[in-house]
């Protein structure tokens, strides 16, 4: 069972002192936070909103690699691993960010060894839920790869009301093609294919999860 968790009290407030020394920075929804090809200014902050990772590939499609929520800091491979920055960060819904000098924010960690801990252990946990989508992704039907991104998001994002799981993002179906490589109209197919079979169901543009054990089935 993949394991998602929320960040410790204790960090939060430690974190919250941090950021309190910084300015809260306004997004409106779809702007572009960071561009694959700029070098970022800063670690950023998530307070409030959601912000999407993706890349665009040589035919100028794009691929969507992960959704960040608040508590979260991007973008880690830059700040920590020092690795060039090639992704682009856009805000799903308006959003309110703090952005940090790297140098700032890596002695922050440093200085703050349970911050540090908390973020590793997140990190460790993300990771296992990237190679969970490789393995259930890899050669699978479409319905099977949306079935597995769409359990993904009510695992990370969902809000339990009842026996039913909304998944608190708004997302298109071309959202969601982004994420396993189908085309919009492929994707539409296998969400009306979940949607006759009773286990999910579309409210506007939020998805609810009618049974997650047969979503599970489902791939």
């Amino acid at each position: 069972m993949l394991e998602f968790v929320v960040m410790n009290d204790d960090v939060q407030e430690v974190l919250n002192a941090f950021c309190s020394n910084y300015k809260e920075l306004n997004y409106r929804k779809g702007d572009i936070v960071i561009r694959g090809d700029d070098e970022p200014t800063g670690v950023y902050l998530i307070k409030s909103g959601n912000v999407k990772m993706s890349s665009i590939d040589e035919d100028g499609d794009e691929l969507s690699v992960n959704i960040y929520k608040p508590g979260t800091f991007f973008p880690m491979t830059w700040a920590i691993g020092k690795i060039e920055n090639s992704y682009n960060y856009q805000t799903l819904s308006p959003s309110k960010l703090v952005r940090v000098p790297k140098e700032e924010f890596t002695k922050f960690l440093k200085d703050n060894p349970e911050v540090l801990y908390d973020l590793t252990r997140r990190i460790v946990i993300g990771l296992d839920g990237t190679l969970f989508n490789l393995r259930h992704l890899l050669g699978s039907s479409s319905v099977s790869k949306i079935a597995v991104i769409l359990y993904m998001f009510a695992r990370r994002f969902g809000v339990t009301n009842g026996s039913q799981i909304e998944i608190d993002l708004p997302l298109t179906h071309q959202d969601i093609s982004h994420f396993i490589g189908l085309s919009r109209e492929t994707t539409t197919i296998g969400i009306n294919k979940l949607v006759k079979d009773g286990i999910i169901v579309q409210n506007q543009r939020k998805l609810i999860i009618k049974d997650i054990e047969a979503l599970k089935k489902a791939f």
